[in-house]
């Protein structure tokens, strides 16, 4: 429950955390930077540079006639200039070849159960391929019908939906440039901002400022309770401030939910919040604290959602990292990816929260024991 000796120690922290604001302030300009250089590289590399075309798989097997007119739709000049194609064999693991960012999209075309379909794996949002899919398709559908019909339009309508010929997306994936370092990059730099979580804890004793406070009825779970609120909250609202300036400054994608958003930035800065506590508990000392935070918050976990490389594999170490979830949870509410992609991603954001919630219970009752 929020007592008023919770909130005197909210309200305590929450000063203390703004007064020292040259760093948010300098977090704030660096990760805009980091995002700008970061993104404009990785544009022109993905538009104008070493990967201008996008690379697309091809696994066709589909039955004639399909199978012949969609090989030479794809050996057209005109869309070699603008895709690198390669055609695969149909036990290629599509999924991985993406994750690997072998290929930025790959065209499945099988041919079942007396069925043509075509699907669309892609990590561009803005894939050319999802549209020249698309068009064959819908020409493909009408010409067979015509052909099968007669030109009898009564029964083309009729007959129309038990035509075969798909297209949908699998995976809508990462976006590019900007867009993809205006998340990842954010999640990485405030990592440093768990350094006021060692604060809260280290400098309150060399303050002696605790055993003031404990003159008052306020008990111990009152003040890590206050600290940890106030700093989770301070945390979420230079999320919050970044992801702004980000859209209006560089104009980064933001629009998605919300409401999930601020959930993600919420959970993040907990675990933020955690990881500082916890290091000043085990260290004792604030620069061994801010060496564990840039270790494990700055670049372990980043390495493992993608910071350092658009395309990664993911491995067990992924799912261990909150950055690896939050950017998940985050794309898909922007980019329109599944709902069980943002449960999953939030659910394990929750249990990470929760393991090191117990992690720091168990350090702070030891510690309390000790000194009984």
């Amino acid at each position: 429950m929020f007592t008023i000796f919770m909130f005197t120690i909210f309200m305590f922290t929450i000063k203390n955390n703004f007064k020292a604001f040259w760093i948010p302030l300098s977090i704030i300009a660096t990760t805009l930077i980091v995002i700008f250089l970061l993104g404009s590289i990785l544009e022109n590399m993905q538009k104008t540079g070493v990967n201008s075309k996008e690379r697309v798989g091809i696994i066709n097997e589909m039955n004639h006639p399909y199978k012949d007119e969609f090989d030479k739709m794809f050996e057209g000049n005109e869309l070699k200039k603008i895709l690198e194609i390669t055609c695969l064999n149909e036990n290629e693991d599509v999924q991985l070849l993406l994750e690997e960012g072998k290929f930025h999209t790959i065209i499945e075309a099988y041919y079942l159960d007396g069925k043509n379909s075509i699907n669309v794996s892609t990590v561009y949002p803005e894939s050319y391929v999802l549209a020249i899919a698309t068009n064959f398709t819908q020409t493909a559908n009408t010409v067979t019908m015509v052909m099968q019909n007669q030109g009898d339009m009564n029964t083309l309508e009729k007959q129309y939906n038990n035509k075969i010929l798909k297209t949908k997306i699998l995976e809508k994936g990462n976006p590019i440039g900007l867009d993809y370092y205006g998340v990842v990059s954010m999640l990485q730099m405030i990592a440093i901002l768990g350094i006021i979580a060692v604060y809260a804890i280290l400098d309150d004793k060399t303050k002696n400022i605790f055993p003031r406070i404990k003159t008052a009825p306020i008990s111990n779970f009152n003040i890590i309770a206050g600290r940890t609120i106030a700093n989770v909250l301070y945390i979420t609202f230079i999320l919050v401030v970044i992801a702004t300036l980000a859209s209006l400054i560089l104009g980064v994608n933001w629009n998605g939910n919300y409401l999930v958003i601020l959930t993600v930035f919420i959970l993040f800065s907990f675990i933020i919040t955690l990881l500082g506590m916890i290091s000043a508990q085990l260290t004792k000392s604030v620069t061994a604290s801010l060496g564990v935070i840039m270790g494990i918050g700055s670049v372990l976990w980043p390495k493992y959602s993608g910071a350092f490389s658009p395309f990664i594999k993911s491995t067990i170490m992924s799912y261990v990292s909150p950055n690896f979830h939050a950017k998940n949870v985050l794309f898909a509410t922007i980019y329109g990816g599944s709902t069980k992609t943002i449960f999953e991603g939030l659910v394990f954001l929750f249990i990470i929260a929760i393991v090191m919630m117990s992690i720091f219970t168990i350090i702070e009752r030891s510690k309390i024991n000790d000194s009984i």
